[in-house]
């Protein structure tokens, strides 16, 4: 987007506002937005241009979300300052630091990260009609949820060697390793007199970030951490969190912290045995899903998504595909071991 176009933006954004000089600078590793630091005078800001592809207004959903974490107090987060749904276009508080992409995750990141969602639980008057993108309140919906992209991997369409190639994976190892989970999560129903169209209690339910993890996580310059990316944040089944958490392949979390979490975020629930069973049951099903987002590059409608901000070229997708094997082949060691 061009320099004056930007500047139009923020005069928008920021009605009234008197600045002597402005510089406008691109932030590098949007997946589906594009993003900008802006400084004006001595002020600095982040501003994020969304995507309008998909069916949920994620300008929308992240902007309340964060108005409700900065109520309440959080020190996790950045404060939203205005937005515009008409160009969907959102300005925060601008906070300078290093992405986690090439940093290990520490016994003391699991402590923020936890404690984070403690606080965005603590005060629980969030709407109720914010519900999480993808949100999953019964078991049957969490296995429609993932059946629903299953679905569509099957009905690709094959314009190369590579869609070939990608096409034998699903067909060959995908859809055995996903029919093979699905019967496990049927067993565990059966045998512990679950009903799957049961809904869990509202007592049991979580206030989620979604995507939650230290991908969307920054580490400031005095240490202190926040987190980023409420695009598709609401109410939501902490298994999926949980799931999510663990299964994310951008920066990944070792599953040695996988009991210590998984207590963590189920003390937030009024049943939270009950929960801690389908946490662990639905774990698998979560490594499918991941398999299956990796895969969207080979999805028509991945395709347009994901221009949005870079050039999906046949390396990209090669990688993309060398992802999905190696998500794969994590589902078998999660079940062996």
């Amino acid at each position: 987007m061009y320099e004056l176009e930007l500047k139009q933006v923020i005069s928008r954004l920021l009605p009234g506002k008197l600045y002597h000089a402005i510089s406008i600078h691109p932030i590098a590793g949007g997946k589906n937005n594009r993003a900008f630091h802006i400084q004006l005078d001595d002020e600095e800001f982040f501003l994020k241009q969304y995507s309008p592809a998909g069916d949920r207004n994620r300008l929308l959903s992240e902007y309340q979300f964060l108005l409700y974490a900065n109520r309440i107090g959080s020190d996790y987060i950045t404060r939203p300052i205005a937005c515009n749904t008409d160009m969907m276009f959102g300005l925060y508080q601008y906070q300078s630091g290093e992405r986690y992409m090439e940093r290990s995750i520490s016994d003391n990141d699991i402590n923020h990260a936890i404690q984070f969602l403690y606080q965005i639980n603590s005060d629980r008057h969030y709407e109720k009609s914010h519900i999480a993108q993808e949100a999953c309140f019964s078991i049957s919906e969490h296995i429609d949820c993932i059946q629903k992209r299953i679905n569509k991997l099957n009905h690709m369409v094959i314009s190369d060697d590579l869609d070939e190639q990608v096409n034998i994976f699903i067909y060959k190892q995908l859809n055995p390793a996903w029919n093979s989970v699905k019967k496990k999560v049927f067993e565990y129903c059966r045998k512990h007199n679950l009903l799957m169209n049961e809904l869990i209690e509202e007592d049991d339910r979580i206030i989620s970030p979604s995507d939650f993890g230290f991908h969307n996580a920054i580490k400031l310059k005095n240490n202190k951490l926040i987190f980023v990316d409420f695009e598709y944040a609401g109410w939501d089944d902490p298994s999926k969190l949980i799931g999510d958490f663990f299964h994310q392949i951008e920066v990944p979390v070792s599953l040695r912290y996988f009991e210590k979490f998984s207590k963590s975020i189920s003390s937030l629930c009024k049943n939270q045995e009950k929960i801690l069973g389908r946490v662990h049951i639905l774990f698998p099903v979560y490594c499918i899903k991941w398999c299956c987002i990796i895969l969207n590059y080979f999805l028509p409608g991945g395709k347009i998504w994901k221009n949005f901000t870079e050039v999906v070229t046949r390396s990209v997708r090669e990688v993309q595909f060398q992802k999905a094997q190696k998500r794969l082949q994590t589902l078998r060691m999660e079940i062996n071991g």
